[in-house]
């Protein structure tokens, strides 16, 4: 009371922090806390795990191209061996080969054309003509034993 008068006041609220009290509200906020480091553990391992994986990987790559820097080598010094005149000579004499001489050239004369008979001019007759036909035939397709004139009576 003041100066007479009655002060009435509302009820009034309380807050989750007033109701629950000081120590349920440490433990909430240490309960987030752990929360919160939970998550980053999670988030971190999970990045190490990555991280780890493509050490590895990158690891086995290494030594895959190192593996075949080795095979490389060794085949380069293959190829130069077998390149080296010695080693091709004892393979043609194992083989029974003869080395291959120079190539020898040969000029060829070119050929002339050859000359064209003149053809006898032919008879008006045609008896005669075609008995220059069939003389004619017979030299090229007859033998020779049966003569220009077989089969023809003169």
């Amino acid at each position: 009371m003041l100066n007479g008068t009655t002060v009435v006041r509302a009820p009034a609220r309380h807050t989750t922090a007033e109701w629950l009290g000081a120590p349920a509200r440490n433990l909430l906020q240490f309960l987030a806390v752990v929360c919160f480091l939970c998550a980053v553990a999670c988030l971190y391992f999970s990045e190490a795990n990555t991280i780890a994986g493509i050490r590895n990987d990158t690891l086995r790559l290494n030594a895959q191209a190192a593996a075949l820097e080795r095979e490389n080598s060794a085949l380069m010094v293959q190829v130069a061996a077998w390149n080296r005149p010695a080693y091709i000579q004892s393979k043609a004499d194992a083989l029974n080969l003869i080395p291959a001489a120079k190539p020898t050239y040969v000029q060829v004369p070119s050929p002339q054309a050859p000359v064209q008979a003149v053809p006898e001019p032919r008879s008006a007759d045609p008896a005669t003509w075609w008995q220059s036909l069939v003389n004619e035939i017979s030299a090229r397709w007859l033998p020779a034993a049966m003569g220009p004139n077989f089969g023809m009576q003169q």
